[in-house]
């Protein structure tokens, strides 16, 4: 089977006739139309898009084109070797139509502590890996203080968490990044 019986036109079609049934052929034969086929159907869906598409690549390119008839009909004169080489493929980008924004060298800095005391980023954290270890401590001998300061533990870690993310939010910039001195 030739390219051309595969995209199903005659090799008079133009590039846009081509193209058309190269859409066509590729929104039937697509192998993500299959995922949920048995892995025979999946496989032959593959197979026929891989054909699909070397066809499309071999008739869409004027110069390849009339290679690939010169070598389906010894009568048509083949190329000269003039021509030069095809172009390299263009690599895919998807399409994105809103304006990409202007890059802006003071937003490129490192995101900072934010203001948070040191002391304060730690506290929770030794905080409730305290309260483990006496409730860990305390089920293991039966003391029920050190059950009870393990719980406060807890507590004193839940509130120094609360803490760190108000002071976080109140010493932020309101969402810009920029400095007084730099508008």
């Amino acid at each position: 089977m030739n390219h051309y019986e595969v995209l199903g036109v005659a090799p008079d079609a133009d590039v846009g006739e081509i193209r058309q049934a190269y859409l066509a052929a590729a929104r039937l034969a697509h192998p993500d139309l299959h995922e949920n086929t048995d892995g025979e159907a999946r496989l032959a869906a593959e197979a026929r898009m891989r054909s699909i598409n070397l066809a499309w690549g071999e008739l869409a390119d004027p110069r390849r084109r009339r290679r690939y008839d010169a070598a389906l009909d010894p009568a048509v004169p083949a190329p000269t070797g003039g021509d030069p080489a095809p172009p390299s493929p263009v690599p895919w980008r998807p399409y994105d139509p809103s304006p990409a924004p202007a890059f802006d060298e003071r937003y490129d800095r490192p995101i900072t502590g934010g203001g948070i005391p040191t002391w304060l980023r730690l506290a929770p954290v030794l905080s409730f890996a305290t309260g483990v270890a006496a409730m860990v401590l305390g089920a293991v001998t039966g003391i029920t203080g050190v059950i009870a300061v393990g719980l406060g533990c807890f507590a004193v870690s839940i509130v120094l968490f609360v803490a760190a993310s108000l002071v976080a939010l109140t010493t932020s910039r309101g969402g810009s990044r920029l400095d007084e001195t730099d508008r």
